[in-house]
């Protein structure tokens, strides 16, 4: 990918990302920029509260796998971070809008059931935890993820 145009810097020191760059990364308003320099360059990355502490989330959907013996995926706003799964390394629309809407939900397809935890930090929603299992969503399930969702939360803030 080189996708490149030129832009002008005001006089408060901002810039415009182009809208096809914007669509290309899927930036939308309110997501973080991460900006440094490498060397002699400037860089812009999306960032992800999420992708900073892979391990304790390792650590936590290991936890939640092992006391609900079911699939357990942890993600950002828009992309896999652990977990294998049927679902790509970039999440469906369906499942993006349930996090940006903050929505606890549980969702049955293909004789599988789904339950769907938006990781919510000072009122953003940053990511979700995720399990797939055949087993009937009860109160064991829910109340694991939930408990380790409040500790996620607490280990970011």
């Amino acid at each position: 990918m080189n996708i490149g145009s030129i832009r002008r810097i005001d006089e408060l020191g901002r810039i415009v990302i182009p809208k096809n760059i914007r669509q290309e990364l899927k930036i939308r308003p309110e997501d973080n920029l991460k900006i440094y320099i490498k060397e002699d360059k400037i860089v812009i990355e999306k960032y992800s509260e999420m992708s900073r502490e892979i391990e304790i989330e390792k650590a936590i959907a290991k936890t939640i796998k092992e006391i609900i013996k079911a699939e357990v995926i942890v993600t950002d706003k828009e992309r896999v971070i652990i977990g294998e799964s049927k679902l790509k390394k970039e999440l469906p629309e369906k499942i993006t809008s349930i996090i940006r809407k903050r929505n606890k939900i549980t969702i049955t397809k293909n004789n599988k059931n789904i339950y769907i935890n938006p990781i919510i930090i000072n009122g953003d929603a940053i990511g979700s935890i995720i399990v797939i299992t055949n087993k009937e969503i009860d109160y064991l399930i829910t109340n694991t993820v939930d408990t380790m969702t409040r500790f996620l939360i607490k280990y970011i803030e």
